[in-house]
């Protein structure tokens, strides 16, 4: 680590290097204690780290900007993906909408990109569903403002990626996310036929691409997990049964041929 005057603005102070060239001797591991935080290093040993380490730290480069993890950070910070589908009706029956809104679960957050990754099956929605237009993607609540963008491509032909990301580094102009939901966009499915179209959300992948901005650290930071509620299961208000197709079109008289008739409303049952 090299000598640094006492006193260094931030903007000094971010021009100077630091390496390490004794591989662990460079590096301290913290120890994380009821009553205290304690640091070590092969050849060095802090007790307390904010009295200790932090004062050795003022007294060679002046006084600097000690960022503690605010106490809701340490904690699970998630971000929660709610999906509201609302169901087809006999006159649009294939088409399928649902309102996808996020919120935390503590604290609040500055949202920096947001993501949904999902699969489907393809004999519903066909394939590459961005390529083919049978998703349609309407901006509301967050995905309106100038500050975000909104893409959707097509991860594999099942598969499909629908990203809102901030369009500035400008922390104050990125969206507060707190513990209510707020709507972040709508997606409109057109199927094929009345069928369940097989949508999983992969959440795994979500983590990835859905980050804060933390205005502590001055960093963007992925959530500790991603949580989803909702599902995309076809529910139909049963009233007149309505026919959409038949398997095959024609059939032989007196051979005990199969005719498939699909449609809905055929029970009141009724989820597809």
């Amino acid at each position: 680590m090299p000598f640094l005057p006492a006193q260094l603005s931030v903007q000094q102070l971010r021009q100077h290097y630091f390496n390490v060239f004794a591989s662990s001797q460079g590096f301290l591991k913290y120890y994380f204690e009821e009553d205290r935080i304690s640091a070590s290093a092969p050849f060095v040993h802090y007790q307390n780290v904010v009295d200790d380490l932090y004062g050795e730290l003022r007294q060679d480069i002046g006084t600097p900007t000690i960022y503690l993890t605010p106490e809701w950070e340490g904690e699970e910070s998630s971000i929660v993906y709610l999906f509201e589908v609302s169901q087809p009706n006999p006159q649009s029956f294939l088409e399928l909408e649902a309102l996808v809104s996020v919120k935390s679960t503590q604290g609040q957050f500055y949202l920096h990109r947001s993501a949904v990754i999902a699969e489907y099956d393809p004999a519903v929605l066909g394939n590459n569903i961005v390529q083919n237009g049978m998703l349609q993607i309407e901006n509301t609540g967050i995905s309106t403002s100038s500050n975000y963008s909104v893409q959707s491509v097509d991860l594999a032909s099942n598969q499909v990626k629908i990203e809102v990301a901030s369009t500035t580094t400008d922390v104050s102009s990125m969206f507060l996310l707190g513990n209510s939901f707020s709507p972040l966009l709508k997606l409109k499915l057109t199927l094929q036929e009345l069928a369940d179209p097989g949508i999983l959300i992969d959440e795994t992948q979500m983590g990835q691409f859905s980050v804060y901005y933390n205005p502590e650290t001055e960093r963007p930071k992925t959530f500790w997990c991603i949580e989803v509620q909702g599902d995309f299961n076809i529910k139909l208000a049963c009233s007149p049964p309505v026919i959409t197709s038949f398997s095959p079109n024609t059939v032989r008289a007196g051979t005990c041929d199969t005719l498939v008739i699909r449609g809905m409303c055929f029970d009141l049952g009724c989820v597809i």
